[in-house]
């Protein structure tokens, strides 16, 4: 699939980049929401170092995708487990 080149900024800097078009709103989305992250930092605890700020987005965002990736397993895993219990208890009824 052809790429696009866009531009995203990132706490001040351009970086340019190539995406699949089916991507780039995604990538658009993600800089601003980092941009969105670090001026929150920097409104809350009074730092302006930009590599500090650029950690503690880093933090917070890995935070985040664990804890959304722990409970996306805990329900596939629950999930799982009920389409057993269903399996098991259609498959009784057709013998």
């Amino acid at each position: 699939m052809k790429e696009v080149s866009i531009s995203v900024s990132i706490s001040g800097n351009t970086y340019p980049i190539k995406v699949k078009p089916e991507d780039q709103q995604n990538v658009t989305q993600a800089a601003q929401l980092i941009n969105d992250k670090i001026k929150a930092l920097k409104e809350v605890y009074g730092i302006s170092d930009k590599r500090d700020l650029l950690a503690m987005c880093a933090l917070q965002l890995a935070t985040q995708y664990i804890q959304l990736e722990n409970k996306t397993n805990s329900s596939d895993a629950q999930l799982a487990r009920q389409l057993t219990q269903m399996d098991i208890l259609i498959s009784s009824q057709l013998r």
